[in-house]
């Protein structure tokens, strides 16, 4: 005979819930599914909140890195421009011992000039405030590295900024700069040059009232380096010899629409440290090859 056990009556009850038990059950996963949806949102919109007041406080400051560096330039300008037209009234191909006094006055009154330059359209260097009147100089016509931006340069009017460079008088990073006087039949008469060190434009930089951890500079539209702080230890010359990597975020942002005043971007900056930041750019009116960043 098959015994079949007896199951006890409370297993087989039907299982009720008095209402008020289930009011507080639906409250309760109510509002914490509730508290978990807002917090997400608060979250997001913290989020977003916060990369939007830091744009906006990113563009301030390279609006303002922008205006300082624009002022530095019109300076250099100034100065250069006038210091071409004494070399003009002065007769200085003719007079290298007073163009070069000019030039050696020159250098002591502006700070970071590496040197003060005298060049022919040719591209001999006829005085210099790297050697005495009479010492051998160079011809940049034999420098591959100088010859052709020396030579379309020279074209232009104005002040013109080439790419950062070892500068062959000087034997150490510059940024030059160039003048050319013109003939009454515009033919270029001759150039003058004074490199900026390259320290000095980072020297510059370091002075400016930003936020600790921030890094700024000033880039090129061919998207060489004119300038950093903080300068990136033990591979200044990687930095500075060829242009920022394609891969970079501030350089896709700057491509991705060149005619832009003003900008922001977020992602890895191929220069320095390659970390993962959030910058600005601001393009300068004067100078529309040139621009600032932060990051």
């Amino acid at each position: 005979m098959k015994v079949i056990p007896k199951i006890p009556a409370f297993l087989t009850r039907p299982i009720t819930m008095p209402p008020y038990r289930w009011t507080i059950f639906l409250v309760f996963w109510g509002t914490l599914v509730g508290v978990l949806a807002f917090s997400g949102w608060y979250a997001w919109f913290s989020w977003h909140r916060y990369e939007q007041d830091s744009e906006y406080r990113l563009t301030l400051e390279s609006d303002m890195v922008a205006t300082v560096a624009q002022k530095l330039l019109d300076g250099h300008a100034s100065g250069l421009r006038f210091l071409a037209v004494q070399l003009q009234r002065a007769d200085a191909l003719h007079h290298l011992r007073r163009a070069r006094t000019l030039l050696l006055d020159y250098q002591k009154a502006t700070s970071n000039i590496a040197s003060a330059n005298l060049i022919a359209p040719s591209g001999q260097v006829i005085a210099s405030t790297t050697a005495p009147v009479g010492a051998p100089l160079p011809n940049f016509r034999n420098n591959p590295a100088i010859w052709p931006a020396f030579q379309k340069g020279i074209q232009t009017p104005g002040m013109g900024i080439y790419h950062p460079l070892r500068g062959p008088l000087v034997g150490h990073w510059v940024i030059p700069l160039r003048y050319t006087i013109f003939s009454s039949a515009r033919k270029p008469l001759f150039v003058v040059t004074t490199p900026l060190r390259f320290r000095g434009i980072s020297g510059f930089l370091s002075h400016l009232p930003l936020r600790t951890g921030t890094a700024v500079g000033l880039i090129r539209s061919d998207f060489y380096i004119e300038g950093r702080w903080p300068v990136p230890q033990n591979n200044l010359s990687k930095m500075l010899a060829h242009p920022v990597s394609a891969e970079g975020a501030l350089r896709q942002a700057l491509q991705r629409d060149p005619h832009a005043r003003h900008g922001t971007y977020a992602g890895t900056v191929a220069v320095g440290d390659h970390t993962y930041r959030f910058g600005a750019f601001t393009r300068l009116s004067h100078y529309p090859k040139f621009g600032s960043y932060l990051c």
